[in-house]
């Protein structure tokens, strides 16, 4: 993604961007698929200001936020403010966590997303950014049925060592109050995880 594409918020009113985002989702129902839109870090809407703009000025009839918590947390959003402000806005939702030292660390010196991950930036839970119990608090308040992905961007990374931190972030999850299936049911116990690890540092994380 190129700098101009990062100005899609940027201080115009009615930027094409937002435009795009409606229309496009509005495309997109016409088929049955409801867009949901994610904030990413080094992108065009990852802080608070940038989230709500986006929320504000498309139509909810049509797009929605996955709210992925630590993108959010990179761009020094506050998740839980965003799901009071708009609930009914949440569609999908991404568990994630960013190590404070790491993001403080990028922020101070500009690094680049994809840098800032081979670092170690997503980190396991709860060692990270945001605090995960208030999230879910905020989102069972909601109460919607929201499916749910967690996440770890690892890359590079060797292949055995994502599974034992997936089960370990399961755990913690399911006590800190997410309501989700049985590891083996969720692929964590023998039989194994499709975990996505090795991917290319260059902007490929979700």
């Amino acid at each position: 993604m190129t700098t101009s594409h990062r100005l899609l918020l940027g201080s115009c009113p009615g930027s094409w961007g937002v435009w795009f985002a409606t229309d496009t989702a509005q495309i997109a129902q016409d088929y049955g698929v409801r867009l949901q839109f994610h904030p990413h870090a080094d992108r065009h809407v990852m802080t608070q200001p940038q989230v709500e703009r986006f929320l504000s000025d498309t139509d909810p009839q049509y797009v929605s936020l996955c709210l992925d918590i630590g993108h959010l947390a990179y761009g020094r959003a506050d998740s839980v403010q965003i799901i009071t402000r708009f609930p009914s806005r949440i569609g999908y939702v991404h568990i994630k966590q960013m190590d404070p030292v790491i993001l403080a660390k990028a922020e101070a010196e500009d690094l680049a997303f994809a840098r800032a991950v081979a670092m170690g930036a997503s980190c396991e839970p709860p060692s990270g950014l945001p605090d995960i119990p208030p999230v879910l608090a905020a989102l069972e308040q909601v109460g919607a049925e929201l499916f749910t992905v967690v996440e770890q961007d690892m890359y590079p990374c060797d292949f055995s060592k994502p599974k034992p931190i997936a089960a370990r972030s399961f755990r913690y999850l399911n006590a800190a109050g997410l309501d989700a299936a049985d590891l083996d049911a969720a692929g964590l116990g023998a039989g194994g995880l499709d975990a996505r690890a090795g991917a290319p540092a260059d902007g490929g994380a979700a």
